[in-house]
């Protein structure tokens, strides 16, 4: 397993640690959606965030990465993410989010908080679209997405 690390840096302040867990280092977002081997995103909360904040960056990531296929397809999935951050109210500090796929089951995201829980995913298109948010032509944050793909800044 690759262990890939990333801090976001906003201002001054950190916000959050990444990292992918994968077999492999990716070279895209192709290369990560065609990987068969399970892989784990995790990210770290350095302080305090609101779930709705985070949820509406993710929201932003997705509409800026995936097509209108995978939005209309993935609308309930992607309804039932933004419940599980919304019903935690604020993420603290140490608490994470993490992505894992399994390629030939399912893509769970879990919550790991207060009030920890997870969903499970059975569709094959919603991890693609999930990586996307990180790794898309759009990424929420593009140092992240170099760090995650081994790339200088």
């Amino acid at each position: 397993m690759k262990t890939l690390l990333w801090i976001n840096r906003r201002a001054v302040t950190a916000v959050c640690v990444a990292a992918a867990l994968c077999a492999s280092m990716f070279s895209s977002h192709a290369a990560d959606v065609a990987n068969t081997a399970p892989t784990q995103f995790r990210m770290v909360m350095l302080k305090d965030v609101k779930a709705a904040q985070l949820t509406e960056l993710l929201t932003q990531g997705l509409v800026a990465n995936a097509n209108d296929d995978d939005l209309i397809t993935l609308v309930s999935e992607i309804f039932e993410v933004g419940m599980l951050l919304s019903e935690q109210g604020t993420l603290d500090a140490g608490d994470s989010i993490e992505v894992v796929s399994h390629p030939a089951r399912e893509t769970t995201v879990s919550l790991r908080a207060a009030a920890p829980s997870a969903l499970s995913f059975a569709n094959p298109r919603f991890f693609k679209v999930m990586m996307g948010i990180w790794l898309g032509e759009h990424p929420a944050d593009p140092g992240l997405k170099r760090a995650l793909l081994g790339q200088s800044s």
